[in-house]
């Protein structure tokens, strides 16, 4: 026996489905007796039961089952941060020739660098434009490295709700504390597992690990809505630590994040400023991928290379197949890691109920594709899974957990999310060169040398927030980063703008309106062939898939507005008055 988790189709009656694997008899796929559940999950469509691997298989040929997934093949599954820290980054690749400044510090040391409340992250300007500027680039040869000018966006993000899911932030960092909302997320653990609720606070997640206190989800926040660095500069800023939630819960390896954000969501009150709840839209930075050593079975295109059990495919055989050498996390033929694109319910039911999601697409140069492309379906078998690659859950289905499907991006984009590419600060505004790509982009932000809030450090270290620079003993810092990371939250708080003014936006009208109006064939694509281990392309058959953001600015006087396709309501536009009612919290130091 080994344990199961069951994820039933939308609509079936789970009541239903727990009575019949829980007493003999029952449906003709359930087994006749009375099978334990180990992990029930009450609010969700997804519950773990122990099986034999035969059982698995004869229950997955149930009508009300969408899926079976062993949870050995679940535990495989690493959370990464999908970003790169190289260094300080900007538009120019000297620091200093932004406009920066030194001073001395306010212990007599120094000289230290500080930037002015002017300097603004470019993607800003970049993605309010319909066209690049002439030379405005780090690689320019011209003067045109910045631009000093300015934009106005008609919406900010008020009476809306972001939620970063990532670690830890620095809460209460000057960019964004002062909408840093301290919500309590153990206030729903009954209701999704039926354990004892518990207290989680910004307080209780930094002590349960001070470690995870980090500097990437506090750049998250910032691009998403950064007071000087995101575009929802009025949004309810929130937090959600995966590794906080285990560690004060108690809970196992389960993922409960979007089951989590559904309760939120569901349960949160009417703000009396609007008359409605707040719309929800939830960034995630982060990414699923399974660390294979060594793998013995390649399915490319339709194409199947055999090795045979105990037997590992060369360097040479994986390249050929789209594994690029190049990937950082390629060490060997038999140490490399593809992406781990199970479906997660509670994502696809929480895009169903209302709640926008964008994610990092990724850092490995990897093609990713849309279902029914011709590399959808192309997977590798880990050697010490080949005795189990021919499970199919059910028979017939196409559903083999132990095959790794490496092309269909990780768990966030097949269960749906809006899935967002990096784009260079190069004057040719190609792709970062470690940004996914393909198809499955929806589209591209700027990604690299973006400025933003980072850790709260002393004042012997980093760059200081504007308005620091004598700060003693510490001050909050900034940085400038690149990643696939800092791109979708970016896109999360333009979405937040847009919902502002829209209030009803669902995914699918915010996926089309990311689509429709990005910009189309301007970024470098040099189209070759997906074994070609290159980072300067976004597509392999030169279709206009280079999409690059593009907010248009919404009237609210203008009668029905613009993009009324989005909300049919035309009194749906942007109110005054207080936002959502919060929780304060007090910044440190």
């Amino acid at each position: 026996m080994e344990l199961f988790q069951v994820t039933l189709k939308k609509g079936e009656d789970i009541d239903a489905f727990y009575a019949d694997m829980e007493t003999p008899g029952g449906a003709l796929h359930i087994p006749d007796r009375s099978v334990e559940c180990e992990d029930r999950r009450p609010t969700s469509r997804t519950t773990g039961y122990m099986l034999t691997m035969e059982e698995a298989q004869e229950v997955a040929a149930d009508d009300r089952v969408q899926q079976v997934m062993p949870q050995s093949v679940l535990d495989r599954d690493i959370t990464i941060s999908e970003s790169t820290y190289a260094g300080r980054f900007d538009k120019s690749p000297a620091g200093l020739a932004t406009g920066a400044t030194t001073f001395t510090r306010a212990d007599g040391t120094g000289p230290a660098i500080n930037y002015s409340v002017s300097h603004r992250m470019w993607g800003i300007l970049r993605h309010i434009e319909s066209t690049n500027r002439t030379g405005w680039g780090s690689d320019s040869t011209g003067s045109d490295r910045y631009v000093d000018t300015s934009v106005t966006y008609s919406a900010s993000g008020k009476n809306v709700d972001v939620i970063i899911v990532d670690q830890h932030t620095w809460y209460d960092h000057e960019d964004f504390f002062s909408r840093a909302v301290d919500y309590n997320w153990g206030q729903h653990y009954n209701t999704i597992t039926g354990g004892n609720n518990y207290t989680y606070s910004f307080a209780a997640a930094r002590a349960a690990d001070s470690s995870e206190v980090n500097s990437h989800p506090t750049a998250c926040a910032s691009y998403a809505a950064g007071t000087l660095y995101g575009l929802a500069n009025n949004a309810n800023v929130y937090n959600y630590s995966l590794r906080a939630e285990r560690n004060l819960s108690g809970g196992n390896s389960t993922d409960r994040t979007f089951a989590y954000i559904r309760e939120f969501h569901r349960t949160k009150a009417v703000n009396t400023a609007t008359g409605r709840k707040n719309p929800t839209i939830v960034s995630v930075s982060l990414g699923t991928v399974n660390n294979l050593t060594g793998a013995a079975w390649a399915h490319f295109q339709g194409v199947d290379l055999d090795k045979g059990s105990g037997n590992n495919l060369t360097a040479n055989e994986l390249h050929a197949r789209g594994i690029y050498s190049s990937d950082e996390d390629f060490v060997s033929n038999t140490n490399f890691q593809v992406n781990s694109p199970s479906v997660d319910s509670d994502i696809e039911d929480a895009i169903d109920e209302g709640i926008i999601i964008t994610i990092s697409a990724g850092n490995k140069n990897r093609y990713i594709d849309v279902e029914d492309g011709d590399n959808w379906d192309n997977y590798l078998v880990q050697t010490a899974a080949y005795v189990n690659k021919d499970y199919e859950f059910p028979s017939g289905s196409g559903w083999y957990p132990f095959r790794d499907y490496y092309h269909r991006g990780d768990k966030y984009y097949v269960s749906g999310a809006i899935s967002v590419g990096a784009l260079s600060n190069h004057t040719d505004q190609g792709k970062c060169d470690f940004s996914n790509w393909g198809p499955g982009i929806d589209v591209y932000a700027a990604g690299e040398t973006i400025v933003s809030a980072w850790e709260h450090s002393e004042i012997a270290y980093g760059i200081p927030y504007p308005g620091q620079e004598q700060d003693q003993p510490n001050w909050d810092t900034i940085s400038f980063s690149q990643g696939t990371s800092f791109a979708a939250p970016f896109v999360a708080g333009l979405l937040a703008c847009l919902a502002e003014v829209y209030p009803t936006l669902t995914q699918a009208q915010a996926r089309t309106y990311l689509r429709d109006n990005a910009i189309t064939g301007l970024m470098q694509d040099t189209a070759e062939a997906i074994t070609v281990d290159s980072d300067t392309r976004v597509s392999i058959d030169g279709s206009d898939i280079d999409r690059i953001a593009l907010w248009k600015n919404h009237r609210a006087t203008s009668g029905n507005m613009a993009f009324n396709t989005y909300n049919k309501d035309v009194n749906n536009r942007p109110t005054t008055g207080l936002m959502y009612p919060r929780v304060r919290t007090r910044r440190r130091g």
